[in-house]
């Protein structure tokens, strides 16, 4: 009778159960994210801090962003927030599949860097870290550090080059870069997929961190990387260099997922995660450039991150057109680089 009375005057379930000393239902959340190391640090570090300051429960969904991309797509939902690469997030979009945020609840939001506020379009969801693609080497195959993507295709190396295997999140933006090395662009990725193809009776082709092992071994003598994924250490001959020209830029964004019934919850890990405290981490930890414009870079960081300036000259391809003519490209990539 009396939750009859409080229904006819409009109050929620939540509100009922708090007058009535009924227990509410405790918050929670799912994340997707990247897997493996990272996934674990990631956690530790970004997660098990908001859980502890929050009570929210968070559940982290892990995997190769293709997967979890392809998940999200079929299930057409499942998780509250996820984690990705721009043209992948663009996918998303065109699906129908993202909610905006609301900026009274995510307010470090408006602390943002220019090119990540918005940069899907529709004032959707921000980017929360911008990262580089330059290349991976052993020096002691390079009496100097590569300059320039062409020597990712010299046939002369002392070991293979390696690719990105088109599963490798990054990896249509370093195809069409591949493209364009070879005369194409990014509406005809035919000469990357050819410079690859002519190439693969040698060449080595990689998922994700296996690379760095093949180059620390001098099995590989070069492959395209991400900045962050290239720690230093004086006692292991790997190494990163960003070419001279053209290092490719790469944004990593965070979406609310459309129907999610965790919707403030989500806000409140998006604002946490904005604050100039927790970018100032990400970039301690795995050497993520920050996009809020009042967060500091930790000195002694052994990654090569992304200054200011140097973000200023990086290429950043449109990723809605990667994201449109994303499966064409997987096509072609089976096709004349996989098949046998």
């Amino acid at each position: 009778m009396v939750a009859c009375v409080f229904r006819g005057l409009g109050l929620s379930a939540l509100a009922f159960a708090f007058v009535v000393g009924l227990p509410a239902r405790a918050q929670e959340l799912t994340i997707s994210v990247w897997g493996g190391g990272y996934g674990e640090t990631w956690k530790k570090v970004a997660v098990d801090p908001f859980v502890a300051q929050t009570g929210i429960k968070v559940t982290v969904d892990m995997g190769p962003a293709n997967q979890r991309l392809s998940k999200l797509l079929a299930a057409r939902g499942g998780v509250d927030l996820m984690f990705i690469t721009d043209h992948q997030m663009a996918v998303a979009k065109s699906r129908g599949l993202l909610e905006a945020f609301d900026p009274v609840q995510v307010p470090n939001a408006a602390n943002l860097i220019d090119f990540a506020r918005d940069p899907l379009g529709d004032k959707l969801c921000p980017a929360i870290t911008v990262l580089g693609i330059g290349m991976a080497y052993n020096k002691d195959h390079f009496p100097t550090p590569p300059k320039a993507w062409g020597d990712l295709l010299r046939n002369d190396l002392k070991a293979p080059q390696a690719f990105m295997d088109i599963a490798f999140s990054v990896a249509p933006s370093m195809l069409v870069q591949l493209a364009e090395l070879n005369g194409g662009s990014i509406d005809n990725v035919d000469p990357g997929i050819k410079a690859m193809a002519d190439r693969k009776a040698r060449a080595r082709f990689f998922k994700l961190f296996e690379v760095l092992d093949w180059v620390n071994r001098g099995e590989v003598s070069v492959a395209p990387m991400l900045n962050t994924f290239v720690k230093r250490d004086p006692n292991v001959p790997l190494r990163f260099a960003f070419p001279e020209k053209d290092a490719i830029g790469v944004v990593n964004m965070a979406c609310i997922i459309k129907g999610t019934k965790n919707k403030i919850a989500a806000e409140r890990f998006l604002n946490y995660y904005l604050s100039d405290s927790v970018q100032s981490q990400m970039a301690a930890t795995f050497g993520e450039m920050p996009v809020t414009k009042t967060a500091k870079i930790p000195e002694g960081i052994p990654y090569e991150v992304l200054s200011p300036d140097r973000i200023a000259r990086l290429k950043f391809y449109d990723p809605v057109k990667i994201a449109v003519q994303r499966q064409l490209w997987i096509d072609k990539f089976e096709e004349k680089v996989v098949a046998k």
